[in-house]
């Protein structure tokens, strides 16, 4: 394939086949000056939730806090690019900011020669090795870069934009639609599947978990669902391929996920048939149920069956007093979480007893009701799964775009920026 490329108006560089027109470059020719100490008068001390000026660091949330100081900002050859050295993150930043962490690099692209945003993609797209703290810039400043045409650079940088636009704007979209399910689970619990103005109107009734309307129930969750835990099955049994070991790993936040996959022979399945798994059980982390991204439950499809319930996690094994999509909301439902996180004992390894599920009060109201709620959420769910998979693809689609754009597989000095 090289051999092709080459022939085909590319050239052979240090950075592999390269157009004939590009050259390479040092990281020290990139760059018009690097600054790397922080300001002594910005402390941790004086961080603020809120404030004029954002304070960057090397963390993964970027903005670590809020200044209102002007001299303590940094506004003059904007834009310029984050370097976390520990961290290995790039930011580009356009805006007025503070630097706020020891150890922060800031680079100043070298604007006569290099279209600054193109530079962090170019940057985002270089593989740096974990060799310890401090040795990740110093393997920055010994790499190389590509030099397209300014032109050309300008035009990698928009359509990468793009596709970063997208992404992000998806993003904001995924972000505002999840908190519109907070409020509408809080509203629909409190006072069923009624407008806001006739949630006026509503009779309701105190009860151990709050508010609800007169013609609910409050039910421990043992009175309608029994909490099964999974079997502890030998890892000496494990082999190639056969059915599917449902693991602790395969439970995420509403999702089952299958990045790491375990097999029992298919024997199994009729030997421990009382912990097969089917399509429509909703399952639960019993070790460290709850974590920042969330509380770890999941309903399984038809793609998840056959498998078998392995240890540390649990099924709810549902009666007819209950819709298992209704159950399902329930159990994301804050005044559940916050059950599970009181009744989850010790403190590297918190874990919930199906007992203690069990005696967890949710509400329960008449079947017709829960299934119109169950209906409603669910439909929500569909919006932020369509969303989630669309945002997926636009990862893909930047991750191919970078590798083929900064290679020159892909040309666009044809396009007009």
């Amino acid at each position: 394939m090289y051999s092709e490329l080459v022939s085909n108006c590319f050239k052979m560089t240090e950075l592999g086949p390269l157009p004939e027109e590009w050259e390479v470059v040092m990281f020290s020719d990139c760059i018009a000056k690097q600054r790397i100490k922080i300001p002594p008068s910005i402390l941790k001390s004086e961080y603020k939730p809120m404030g004029k000026y954002p304070i960057v660091d090397q963390s993964m949330n970027f903005i670590a806090g809020y200044t209102d100081e002007n001299e303590k900002i940094l506004k003059q050859q904007l834009p310029v690019i984050i370097f976390g050295d520990h961290t290995r993150i790039f930011k580009f930043v356009d805006f007025p900011f503070a630097i706020g962490a020891d150890g922060t690099k800031i680079i100043f692209p070298k604007k006569d020669t290099f279209d600054p945003k193109f530079l962090y993609y170019y940057f985002l797209n270089l593989k740096i090795p974990s060799k310890g703290y401090n040795r990740h810039f110093k393997l920055l400043k010994e790499s190389f870069a590509i030099r397209p045409s300014l032109p050309e650079q300008s035009a990698i940088a928009k359509v990468l934009s793009t596709v970063q636009d997208a992404k992000e704007k998806t993003d904001a979209v995924i972000t505002a639609t999840k908190e519109f399910k907070k409020s509408l689970m809080k509203h629909l619990f409190t006072y069923g599947h009624v407008s806001l103005e006739e949630a006026e109107n509503v009779p309701l009734k105190e009860t151990e978990i709050g508010m609800v309307p007169e013609g609910w129930g409050v039910k421990k969750i043992g009175s309608f669902a029994k909490f099964q835990g999974g079997y502890a099955f030998k890892s000496t049994d494990y082999q190639p391929e056969g059915v599917p070991l449902f693991k602790i790993s395969n439970v995420s936040f509403g999702e089952t996920v299958w990045n790491e996959k375990s097999y029992l022979p298919y024997s199994y399945l009729s030997e421990y048939s009382q912990f097969e798994l089917k399509p429509g059980d909703l399952v639960m982390a019993m070790t460290r149920p709850i974590v920042s991204g969330g509380i770890k439950i999941a309903g399984l499809k038809d793609s998840d069956c056959p498998c078998l319930l392995n240890q540390r996690v649990g099924r709810f094994i549902v009666n007819q007093s209950v819709d298992t999509l209704f159950l399902f909301q329930i159990l994301f439902d804050q005044s559940f979480i916050s059950s599970i996180s009181h009744g989850a004992l010790g403190s590297q390894q918190p874990n919930i007893s199906a007992n203690k599920i069990e005696q967890i009060s949710v509400p329960h109201p008449p079947l017709p009701i829960q299934q119109k709620i169950a209906s409603i959420l669910s439909a929500v769910d569909e919006k932020i799964e369509k969303e989630e998979t669309k945002k997926k693809a636009l990862e893909e689609l930047f991750k191919t775009l970078l590798n083929i754009l900064m290679t020159g597989k892909l040309r666009v000095n044809h396009l007009e920026v």
